[in-house]
């Protein structure tokens, strides 16, 4: 049996991505809160699409803070700038790069937001790998995803998802620490972590 996801969201228009990521923004300010995140704090999302995450990290840090916006469509972070010419949030920059590859290191520890992204990965390992690399020591990482064991009302097919044994084993192999686990209402589980002083392994 055959579905209808597009790993690449190639069956949708950034449009319609918006407003799914819009519809759950909700869940946003608690990722916010699981994380610690506080004015002045320098962020980088990971695959951030057309950007709703990235507007409301920005709020939330306010001018004194940065948010990174990496998404490898260049389309989707030209609607990002779109919507942010039409707003007053001028803190977030956007970086047109596959997360596979970042072309950006960090001096000093930032939060990392890494929401719904990894199912969409072609090699989500070496994603993780790559992140780790750009981050300094007691980095923060924000990582959710959907659990395989949901009812499938929200989010990807099941057999598109990540259980979370899995999910942890591959966050220690590429040098992260988890804190805990935090469990949400819409299918989805996430890992608060930290980046070790170690090698990401890979």
């Amino acid at each position: 049996m055959t579905d209808d996801f597009h790993r690449d969201l190639s069956h949708l228009t950034w449009e319609e991505v918006y407003d799914r990521q819009v519809a759950r923004d909700e869940y946003v300010s608690r990722w916010l809160d699981e994380i610690s995140l506080e004015t002045g704090d320098v962020v980088v999302e990971v695959g951030s699409g057309p950007g709703h995450t990235a507007l409301r990290t920005a709020q939330r840090v306010g001018p004194s803070g940065t948010v990174y916006a990496v998404e490898r469509n260049g389309d989707a972070l030209r609607y990002l700038q779109r919507t942010m010419d039409k707003t007053d949030v001028g803190n977030v920059e956007p970086i047109h790069a596959d997360a596979e590859a970042l072309p950006v290191r960090f001096n000093r520890p930032v939060v990392a937001l890494l929401t719904y992204v990894l199912h969409h990965a072609d090699h989500p390992t070496r994603l993780l790998a790559e992140l780790s690399q750009a981050l300094p020591t007691e980095s923060r990482l924000f990582v959710c995803e959907y659990h395989p064991n949901g009812p499938g009302e929200e989010g990807p097919p099941i057999n598109h998802r990540l259980a979370p044994d899995r999910l942890h084993d591959w966050l220690g192999d590429t040098g992260f620490e988890v804190d805990r686990l935090v469990g949400f209402e819409n299918e989805s589980y996430a890992f608060v972590c930290r980046r070790t002083a170690g090698d990401s392994g890979l």
